[in-house]
């Protein structure tokens, strides 16, 4: 017996314990689960000895394509895209000796991508021009430093025309080989940096347009910054202390100010030094985030759809990536990891099966292929709508909006508004919502006469997007003249209500109903005659307002001795009082009413309690018989 307890007990926990997980998981609101967002990895088999990576669409089917370095058989290999995160088999472009990485661009103008490759052992880079469909040229190299590691793209003297830029890992320079928009390139001229320069980044650091370097110093521990000068000279390096062992350096804005930030990958130091840029070319002092065994390489996206910029770190001591979503602010999550091959070195972002979501593309150095890992599907994003405006007076109206949240656990909305006639824009506060909802604010102070134009706006993240645009009119001053008393009694037949305004403008000439009197669930239609006899245009809000709540509006504008009939359709589940508006004033014309059904209601009820009688009866027969019935 006690083992039969012990087993019900057992069976029974597990039951309760089941249950509470289940309670758990759907406890936790959508918005705050950070989903992990890659699917495991998938290889692809390329050269030997793999190094680099770089994605491009190289025969021009939409597809993102794969250029990837074989360091040890001296030649690129092309991996096209399917389109649905599937490549073809690779296909080999000879290059100089020892490959390592490679960049793309349109060197030649001929709107085909081309390939840029630095070769390690050769000192040089080889160029290979695109034909369009998928296949290149033969390489053309141009000598560059002593051991050249890797290979930046960007227009440096301003002619529209690409150039590169070429890190050098012996000679502790950079290259700068200037591009005459042909698929040629002028002869390499050397900038200093530090010791051990191992990779360059580009970007406008300073925020002048013209184009600048960082250069992480392997040796030194810090990034060498060398801001352009627009022709295709750099000024002297300014250099910046990160990790221990820096070797690759990724640019993005990762707190949402404009200015350009560095994300660092410190080999020897297993973590990520982020350094936020002021945009005026000098940056803050380093923070550091932990990562895998080390980091070789850093780039940068937004993995998890919710517009701040995340990082992806490839480490090549752990063989995995690990995945740090951005917070907006500069800031990020604690690492998350995704096994690849073995001594991955480069990570490239694409998105290779067309879903909006970028993916990312690794090569693994020792098991000669590349790591494949789609995302998944990113969150459902915000939604807002804007709604016709209520309540509009002389100087006064409500803004309304619909919202969803999507994904996501919190966002922020607000109004912009202004005058039609107007170039710029006025603001509501932003008011932080957490669920699905409506929202409105109230304007006062508006001029009168006057059309507005607003639009409702929704913040998430970094992201701001808006609701179409609608407007609204303000009563004029005078717009009507005596208030409106005539009040169609109820009972009334069907017909139309005269009422008299007074000029200068805008006159209401009647009113008519599709019933004076109607039943709950009729449908309605109220029609107002609107006439201008004034000697000027006019515009005006029409208003259908029910139990003081108003239901429809329509705006209208009447040039001098027009008028037009607006109409209202409506049907109701209520008994109510139904007015038209017109600017601020109010015409009570119908009284809806449920009519009289005490006659049929009692009808009603006789069947049943003659049924509830006959079926107590019945009952009571029944226990008589049962009580006499003889027992044996």
């Amino acid at each position: 017996m006690a083992k039969s307890g012990i087993k019900e007990n057992d069976t029974w926990f597990r039951i309760l314990f089941t249950l509470f997980l289940c309670l758990v998981f759907l406890a936790v609101p959508a918005g705050n689960v950070q989903a992990m967002p890659f699917n495991p990895a998938v290889n692809y088999g390329t050269g030997n000895m793999i190094y680099g990576v770089a994605v491009g669409d190289f025969d021009g089917d939409g597809a993102p394509d794969l250029a990837v370095t074989n360091f040890a058989d001296n030649n690129v290999s092309i991996l096209l895209g399917n389109g649905d995160g599937t490549f073809a088999a690779a296909v080999n472009y000879p290059a100089g000796t020892g490959p390592n990485f490679v960049a793309v661009g349109d060197f030649n103008g001929d709107g085909d991508l081309d390939l840029a490759v630095s070769n390690y052992n050769s000192h040089n880079v080889s160029i290979l021009l695109g034909n369009g469909d998928g296949t290149f040229a033969a390489a053309v190299n141009y000598a560059v430093g002593s051991a050249p590691i890797s290979v930046a793209v960007g227009d440096f003297n301003g002619d529209t025309n690409l150039d590169l830029a070429v890190s050098n890992w012996t000679s502790n320079n950079v290259s700068i080989l200037l591009g005459n928009g042909a698929g040629a390139f002028a002869a390499a001229v050397n900038y200093p940096a530090g010791t051990g320069v191992n990779f360059v980044a580009v970007g406008d650091f300073n925020g002048d347009t013209n184009l600048d370097l960082a250069v992480p110093n392997f040796a030194d521990n810090n990034v060498s910054i060398l801001l352009g000068n627009g022709d295709g000279t750099f000024a002297a390096a300014v250099n910046y202390a990160v990790g221990t062992g820096p070797t690759y350096i990724a640019v993005g804005d990762f707190n949402g100010d404009t200015n350009l930030d560095l994300a660092v990958s410190n080999w020897s130091g297993n973590n990520v030094s982020i350094l936020l840029g002021n945009g005026a070319g000098a940056f803050a002092a380093a923070v550091n985030y932990a990562v895998g065994t080390n980091p070789w390489s850093v780039a940068v996206g937004d993995f998890n759809g919710d517009t701040n910029l995340d990082m992806a770190v490839v480490n090549n001591g752990s063989n995995n990536v690990s995945i740090l979503l951005g917070n907006g602010d500069g800031t990020f999550a604690a690492a998350v990891n995704y096994a690849v091959g073995s001594a991955p070195r480069i990570v490239a972002v694409g998105d290779f099966n067309s879903d909006s979501a970028p993916d990312l593309a690794v090569t693994n150095f020792a098991d000669n292929n590349v790591s494949i890992l789609l995302n998944t599907a990113p969150p459902t994003p915000p939604t807002v709508t804007t709604v016709a405006a209520t309540g509009i007076g002389t100087s006064s109206a409500t803004l309304n909006m619909t919202y969803t949240l999507g994904n996501y656990s919190a966002v922020d909305v607000r109004f912009a508004y202004k005058k039609s006639a107007d170039a710029s824009w006025s603001y509501t506060p932003w008011v932080s919502k957490s669920a699905d909802g409506a929202h409105s604010a109230a304007l006062t102070g508006l001029d009168s006469g006057t059309q507005y134009d607003f639009k409702a706006q929704l913040k998430y993240g970094c992201a701001v997007i808006e609701g179409n645009t609608l407007q609204f009119t303000t009563g004029g001053q005078p717009l009507l003249g005596a208030r409106i008393v005539a009040e169609m009694a109820e009972g009334a037949s069907a017909g139309s209500l005269p009422v008299r305004l007074a000029p200068p403008n805008l006159q209401t000439r009647q009113v008519s109903v599709s019933s004076g009197v109607t039943r709950v669930n009729q449908t309605v239609t109220v029609a107002a005659e609107i006439v201008n006899e004034g000697e000027t245009p006019g515009s005006t809000n029409i208003a259908l307002v029910i139990n003081g709540f108003t239901e429809q509006v329509q705006t209208i504008r009447l040039e001098p001795g027009a008028a037009r009939t607006v109409e209202f359709t409506v049907q109701r589940d209520q008994p109510g009082k139904y007015e038209i508006s017109v600017g601020d004033q109010r015409a009570s014309f119908l009284v809806v009413r449920e009519e009289a059904k005490a006659s049929t209601a009692n009808n009603g009820l006789l069947p049943i309690l003659l049924m509830g009688g006959l079926f107590l009866a019945v009952i009571v027969i029944l226990v008589a018989v049962f009580r006499k019935r003889p027992t044996y």
